[in-house]
């Protein structure tokens, strides 16, 4: 340091939201020179900043989100389990018709549009299933938005694919079951498919345990994802968090 010159930190190691901590408690009458170092670092990381607002920039200036852990998403499931258990009457009719015409066609179309269409439709729209948005959990992209439809659909793969040959264990079911049996209700039912689904009935507990898996997967890791997260690039988060660095970025000016 040259002599005369008063010393002035390397506030570049500092994280953004630690300067603004500094900043807030200092004398700017007395430190004339480190205030403004530390304004012009403050700026210049605000910059960088807006250049690229994923979520590892953010929490390597220290805005860190809260990721939804185990219990929470397990809570989130079950709350769309009970919503779905509201149209039992519904399901109860549409499988009944089902096996009594011998056609996969009204199941097909309950299965794709409650399961799928309606949950990519909120969570695109509004960042969760109806559970989710309960619980004040949202599911979002690296960059803290919403999931368009491509990421959703990639994020539901894995369950698709269960879900079809599911499917094709119900169809199989229909299609042999014996003449003499005649009462379809759903409980019913879920034991004929379990007896008539053929080879689909082995290959559709297979493919479950990769429900068990996938939701291990959220014990494992720091940002709580499940393997579905990873195939999507999302990331489950509270919303009180999700609020907080919305005004972060407000105040970066890149929302």
């Amino acid at each position: 340091m040259e002599e005369g010159k008063p010393f002035i930190p390397d506030y570049s190691k500092y994280t953004l939201s630690e300067l603004e901590d500094i900043y807030s408690r200092m004398q700017k009458d007395k430190f004339i020179e480190r205030v403004e170092a530390i304004e012009n670092e403050i700026k210049r990381k605000k910059e960088s900043l807006n250049k690229n607002p994923t979520l590892e920039n953010l929490e390597t200036s220290s805005y860190n989100y809260e990721y939804a852990g185990f219990w929470k998403r397990a809570g989130a499931t079950a709350l769309d389990g009970i919503i779905g258990f509201l149209l039992f009457p519904l399901i109860n009719f549409i499988h009944t018709f089902s096996f009594e015409n011998k056609t996969i066609i009204p199941i097909a179309i309950q299965t794709l549009l409650l399961l799928y269409l309606f949950q990519m439709f909120f969570i695109m729209k509004y960042g969760g299933t109806l559970g989710k948005l309960i619980m004040n959990l949202r599911v979002i992209n690296n960059k803290g938005t919403y999931l368009d439809f491509s990421s959703i659909f990639l994020r539901i793969i894995p369950y698709l694919i269960i879900t079809i040959v599911n499917l094709f264990q119900i169809n199989h079911a229909i299609q042999t079951i014996p003449s003499n049996i005649t009462s379809y209700g759903i409980f019913e039912t879920s034991q004929l498919i379990q007896k008539y689904g053929g080879l689909y009935t082995a290959l559709y507990s297979l493919l479950s345990f990769f429900v068990f898996i996938d939701i291990g997967t959220v014990l494992f890791n720091d940002k709580k994802r499940a393997i579905h997260d990873y195939l999507a690039g999302s990331f489950v988060v509270t919303k009180m968090s999700l609020d907080k660095i919305e005004n972060v970025k407000v105040n970066l000016n890149y929302t």
